[in-house]
Formats: C-alpha cells, sequence, structure tokens
C-alpha cells in the first residue's frame, strides 16, 4: 500500500499526508518474556483487571489485532468448536476471518464473567462499547514486568513471526491471507 493510499485508507483526505510516521513493529519477544507477560497476567486483587489481562493473553495466543481482540462479541465464538469469526468490518483488511482457537485461547474468554450480552470485554460503565483502557492496562502491566521497549503490537508480531508458515486449508493467521504465504 503507497503511503497516500495508506493516509485515504486510515481516513486522511487525498493529498494530505499523515502527521505521525507510520512505524512497523519488528519487536520479537522472546520466549523468557512471554512467560513474565503471561504470569504479569494473572488476576491479583487490586491488580489490573480481567479484562486487559485477557486480551493481552489473546493477544499472545490468537495473533489477532488488539481492538480485534478487545472488541470480541459474544456472538463470534463458537466454543466448543474453538473458533472466532470475525466478519469484514472487524478486520483491517476488511475480509471475513475464521480463527482457530487452541484449548489455552478457548478457555480465556470461558473465565471471562460474563457481564454484556454482546462484548466479551465491555468497557467498564459503558455496556454498549467494548474495553479501550490500553494504556492503564499496559502501565500497570508494565508495574508488575519489567521488559523494556515492549509494545502490545510486539506480541501479535512475536505470535506472527511463529506461525510465519502455518497455514490451514483458506484459513487465516495474523491478519493475512494463506495466500500470503
Amino acid at each position: 500500500m503507497s503511503q497516500t493510499a495508506a493516509t485515504a485508507h486510515r481516513g486522511f483526505p487525498e493529498g494530505l499526508e499523515n502527521p505521525a510516521p507510520i512505524v512497523k513493529r519488528k519487536r520479537v519477544v522472546n520466549d523468557a518474556e512471554l512467560a513474565a507477560i503471561w504470569t504479569g497476567c494473572e488476576p491479583e486483587s487490586g491488580d489490573i483487571g480481567y479484562s486487559f489481562g485477557s486480551i493481552v493473553k489473546l493477544l499472545m495466543l490468537a495473533g489477532q489485532r488488539r481492538t480485534e481482540v478487545a472488541a470480541m462479541r459474544w456472538s463470534e465464538l463458537n466454543l466448543e468448536a474453538g473458533t472466532w469469526e470475525l466478519s469484514g468490518d472487524r478486520t483491517k483488511n476488511e475480509e471475513p476471518t475464521l480463527i482457530p482457537l487452541s484449548t489455552l485461547a478457548v478457555s480465556v474468554p470461558q473465565s471471562v464473567p460474563k457481564t454484556n450480552d454482546t462484548f466479551v470485554f465491555p468497557a467498564r460503565g459503558n455496556e454498549k462499547s467494548h474495553f479501550s483502557g490500553y494504556a492503564k492496562g499496559k502501565k500497570a502491566l508494565d508495574g508488575k514486568v519489567n521488559i523494556d521497549g515492549v509494545a502490545l503490537e510486539d506480541w501479535t508480531f512475536t505470535i506472527c513471526a511463529g506461525r510465519s508458515r502455518q497455514i490451514s486449508a483458506g484459513g487465516r493467521y495474523c491478519h493475512t491471507s494463506s495466500s500470503t504465504y
């Protein structure tokens, strides 16, 4: 995608450049760091909260974008089949995506208290919206886990790097169609 097309896709009018540079993440989190992050996401009283910790776990397990995970809907999940189906209006590439979920990934939404009929991770005080407290959650997690220079997107990039050759019939991993590989 060209810079002009990329800025138009993000809502900038044609000819107007995005004032913020587009930065591609390249940080791969190592196994010890992933283990520390996972442990840091375990709930404790007065902690980062089940929503953020569960979202981070699903970022690591499913390799999807943070907003796709944070806006996960109960209606998209088939926990018995171990699948998560995203419609095209919920994906960056605007294509419907069926994400296979491991047993561990299935256990994450199963462990979340169902306080909302729509969102697995509802916003606090707004049942019509999904979780959006990334900065506060990340700051709390950083206070528990001392890993320099790791952004939420790095966990997804790490999973995608490890899955780069995993393809199932017509399946999609890490927001990319299998025809890319």
